[in-house]
């Protein structure tokens, strides 16, 4: 579908994909879609030191992000992601 969307944007939309997006399958999301530009969050999660848990109560849903973790993007995982996406995006034809 994002290889379908890349192809009727032309060069008057810029089609990003996101969503799960890795350093370890950016290359081929680019590949196979051809798009040029990605998103990605690049997080790990991120456990709180706290010692005290009251149980039974929450001032979150239980899911991630949480009262004691939480998503924070990681600086080596962004550089990464942007080497894969830039060596990814100069192997498409006519980007070189």
């Amino acid at each position: 579908m994002i290889a379908q969307l890349v192809g009727e944007a032309g060069h008057d939309i810029i089609v990003v994909a996101g969503g799960g997006l890795t350093e370890e399958n950016v290359e081929e999301v680019v590949r196979r879609s051809g798009v040029l530009e990605v998103h990605s969050t690049a997080k790990r999660a991120v456990f709180s030191k706290m010692a005290y848990k009251r149980v039974g109560m929450s001032l979150c849903s239980g899911q991630l992000p949480s009262d004691y973790a939480w998503g924070e993007a990681e600086g080596g995982r962004v550089a990464a992601l942007l080497d894969a996406t830039q060596k990814a995006v100069a192997a498409l034809p006519g980007h070189a």
